[in-house]
């Protein structure tokens, strides 16, 4: 085996570990407020959109973790919650969570990376973790509708976030609204 392909393997192997990691941080950024919030069992998947097939699970007090055991599928991950009683607020912070996460890692591991002065090997390292999150920051606020194989519907946390703002924009009308019913200032059209 050539020097080139086994530096090649390295750095893939290397690449889907970080994937794991910086997707495992960011579902687990939507995952705590939620747990804060609803105090219900949230459910987290990576490599997978929910399907429960060839799972490693564990849990976690009221955390549970779904891995799919094919790290080739490690390129996606969800965060099931009840959001039924949340407000527009904390399913704004809920979401946005998620990608904060990911912003985060991004930044320690350019300041990581760029600033301090180590060893080559942990500079690639931090700089794939870099590149991980900014993949992830990106692919996950770009307002997208997923569909599954059994043809449910996912949106990604862009498309989330644009719903909630139009629900928020929307909830405050209706507020305003109703002071100015109250206060007899509405205008007859």
């Amino acid at each position: 085996m050539s020097k080139d392909l086994l530096i090649f393997l390295l750095l893939s192997v290397l690449f889907f570990i970080v994937r794991f990691f910086t997707i495992l941080i960011h579902e687990l950024g939507h995952a705590i407020p939620a747990i804060i919030f609803t105090r219900q069992r949230v459910i987290v998947y990576i490599g997978s959109y929910g399907e429960d097939d060839r799972n490693i699970q564990f849990n976690i007090s009221l955390l549970e973790i779904n891995i799919k055991r094919n790290p080739l599928s490690w390129r996606r991950g969800i965060c099931f919650a009840n959001h039924e009683d949340m407000t527009i607020r904390q399913k704004t912070i809920l979401v946005l969570a998620g990608p904060l996460s990911s912003f985060i890692i991004a930044g320690v591991a350019a300041l990581i990376a760029f600033t301090f002065d180590m060893h080559g090997s942990v500079k690639l390292v931090f700089s794939i973790f870099l590149l991980s999150a900014v993949i992830d920051l990106f692919t996950n606020l770009y307002p997208r509708t997923i569909q599954l194989h059994n043809h449910r519907i996912l949106h990604s946390d862009g498309r989330l976030l644009l719903n909630l703002f139009r629900s928020w924009s929307y909830e405050r009308s209706i507020v305003k609204g109703n002071n100015l019913h109250k206060k007899n200032k509405l205008r007859k059209v």
